[in-house]
Order: structure tokens, then sequence, then C-alpha cells
């Protein structure tokens, strides 16, 4: 029994739900922008421009989405109805793609779906960081654990079925029964969660965004990880058509991979949790950029397929992304913390598609040397950029590790 003025203990359920935000989205995504390509691709679809839309006209649409719900959130104090929202409409496009063969028929439900569940990522994160009675950053870096175990699931997934005639199907089927699992536990286990409704009356959503990413800080450091989410990114949408049908590397290997890949991002999540209480979140953003720089050479000088996959395994993305979101927990107010998720998923969004095309242009034009070239100056620049970022405190930027106390995990 909690004391009367502590925070409320959540049910077993409830954490379930929370973590299922993470895990069972990862999931889904991992199946429809990771092997959705490779399934049309190997399917008579050669053109990497069009395979590259899958992920680039959806994580534009997230674009807008994510700033919108998040700002909504903001707006209303409510969390839990637009995550019904976006999980059911994740659960529609998983159902649709299992009739659907036509690329462009597959990119529009994917595009129209992503309108909806761009809500759920964002407030995801804002109702870990509200609702942390402890530090911030350590529930965070939990719910990225449980995120990164989706991814691992995901890949596990592909690695076992996907090269079966009816791979796609089984897939399909898998993350749609996770989602509709996850619904059911957010429907009946999951408090409603007040994301912390601001006092002023209802404020225009670009003024809303504009608020939440007033500081200097957060803005270069949006900046510098989008930069990173483009060369990231871009390297995802073709690395299985690269690792598959250029270095001739095996469907498995690139299961294996991806695999290996979310298991050293658990364990770095854990690791950066664990000492989260020693670590500035300003600076792991630049150790990241420098080392996907050292990573884009390599890749650049190296052809190897068991190389390729050993480098695209590196949990440097984690890192980054940790390091951000972590940034923006620490030095927005709660009253802010929902639109700020929202802008700072809406630029990763934007960074995807633009890196998605991006990779695919470069890709079919010039080659993948000068793909992953272009990517190692990109890092590059990062790398100098955030470096001169002064810390936290000396910008005065830091605000509590707590967050509202309500519930405790």
């Amino acid at each position: 029994m909690a004391h009367p003025d502590g925070p409320t203990p959540f049910s077993a359920a409830a954490r379930l739900a929370v973590a299922g935000t993470g895990f069972v989205r990862a999931v889904a995504e991992l199946i429809i922008f990771g092997y959705l390509p490779i399934r049309l691709h190997s399917a008579g679809e050669e053109r990497l421009t069009v395979l590259a839309l899958i992920s680039a006209i959806p994580a534009l649409v997230r674009f807008v989405g994510s700033g919108a719900w998040g700002a909504a959130s903001s707006r209303s104090g409510r969390i839990k109805p637009y995550l019904v929202l976006g999980f059911a409409a994740l659960l529609a496009v998983l159902l649709l793609l299992g009739r659907l063969t036509e690329p462009w028929a597959a990119v529009l439900a994917v595009s129209l779906g992503s309108l909806l569940f761009s809500a759920v990522a964002p407030l995801s994160k804002s109702l870990v960081s509200l609702l942390a009675s402890g530090e911030t950053s350590r529930s965070l870096a939990g719910w990225l654990q449980a995120e990164s175990l989706g991814w691992l699931v995901g890949g596990a997934a592909i690695s076992w079925v996907g090269t079966r005639p009816e791979g796609f199907q089984l897939l399909l089927a898998l993350a749609a029964g996770l989602i509709a699992g996850e619904l059911l536990l957010i429907l009946m286990a999951l408090p409603e969660v007040p994301a912390a409704a601001r006092e002023e009356k209802a404020m225009p959503r670009l003024l809303d965004l504009a608020k939440a990413v007033a500081s200097s800080r957060i803005w270069r450091a949006l900046v510098a990880f989008a930069t990173l989410t483009v060369a990231s990114e871009g390297t995802f949408t073709v690395y299985g058509i690269y690792l598959t049908g250029i270095l001739g590397g095996s469907e498995r290997l690139y299961g294996a991979s991806l695999t290996l890949s979310t298991l050293l991002g658990v364990a770095t999540y854990w690791a950066l949790g664990r000492f989260s209480h020693r670590l500035r979140p300003e600076r792991l953003l630049p150790a990241a950029a420098t080392a996907y720089g050292i990573t884009y050479v390599i890749m650049t000088s190296w052809r190897d397929p068991l190389v390729m996959a050993a480098l695209y395994a590196l949990p440097l993305y984690t890192v980054a992304r940790t390091g951000v979101i972590w940034q923006i927990a620490r030095e927005t107010a709660p009253t802010e913390r929902s639109a700020a998720m929202g802008f700072l998923d809406g630029s990763e969004a934007l960074a995807i598609g633009v890196g998605s095309l991006t990779a695919g242009a470069i890709a079919d034009g010039l080659g993948f040397p000068a793909l992953f070239t272009t990517f190692a100056l990109a890092a590059g620049l990062v790398a100098l950029a955030s470096h001169r970022q002064p810390d936290a405190e000396a910008a005065g930027g830091r605000r509590s590790e707590a967050g509202s106390g309500r519930y405790s995990f």
C-alpha cells in the first residue's frame, strides 16, 4: 500500500502496457519499414528510389503528425486517448498490408496510417517521463530498453521465418497480434494520465512547439541529431538490399545482424540507465557522431558482407538518441514535455524521410561508396559542431530529474 501522500503504484498490467508502447510498436515498425522493402524487391521491384519511398513518404507524414499530436496532448492534458488511436491505426495498416501487392498501394496505406500512429512514439516517451517518481533518465532508459527488445524480437522473427513463402504473412500476423494485445492492455489497465495540461487557454500549435524548443541548446541538439538520423536511417533504408543484393549476404545474415544490433542496443540502454547519474546528455551526441564518421569510412573502403553486418550492429544510434531524449526531458517543463517530444519525433521522422530519399537517389545515381562517403562527411560535421556546445550547467538549462511522481513503477 502506497503512502497517502506518495506516488500511487502501477499494477503489473499497467506497467506491461507502458513497456508495450515501446516494445510492440518497435516489432511492428521493423516489419513494415525493414522487411517490406526486401519483400517487394524480391517480388521484382528493383528501383531503389521507389523502395525508399516506403520509408520516406510515411516519415514526412509523421513529421507533421508527431508535432501535432504532441501539441494536442500538451493542450488537452491527456495521453491515453491518443495512444489508443495510434495503435488502432497501426493495427489497421498491418491487416491491410497482407492484402496488398503493389508497391504504391503499400506506400499509400502506410502513409495514411502514419498520420495517426505518429502519436504513439512521442506520447509514449512523454508518458514515461511524466510518470517517473525517481530519475527521469533511468525511467526513459528502461522504456528504451523495452523498445530495443522489440527490435530484437522483430529481427529474430525476420531471420527465422522471413525466407519462407508464407513468411511475410506470418510476420504481419505476429505484429497484429501484439498490437491487439497492447490495445487491450491500454484500454483495460492503463489509468488516464494527465499530461500536465497548460493552465492558459489553448495556444496555437506552432507557438506550442516554438515554446517547447525555445532553448538554443535544444534546437542545436535537434539539428545535430536530425543530421545523424539522415545518415543512420538512410543506411537502414538500403542496408538489406545492399547486404543481400550487392554484397551477396544472406537474408539470415540480415536478420541476425538486426538481432545483434538490438541485443547491443538493449545492453547499451541498460548501461546508460545504470550510470545515468554520471553521464551528461550533451556529451553523448558528439561521441556517437565521431564513431559514426569512422564507421562510414570503413564501410566505404571495405566491401564485405560480414564487415558490413558487424558495423551496422554497432549501437551508435542508441547513444545519440538517448542523449537527445534525456536532454529534452531534463530541459523542458512538464507542461511542455509532450509538445517537445512530439517535435523531437517529428524532426526524427523528417530526417528519416530525407535520409531515405537521399540514400535511394545517391545509391541509384552514384553508387554505395559515394553514399557512405556523404554520410561520413555529415557525421564529421556533427561531431565538430556538437563538441562546441556548452554544458547544461554553464548554459543554465538543466531542470530537475524527477517526473510528476504521481505514479511509481
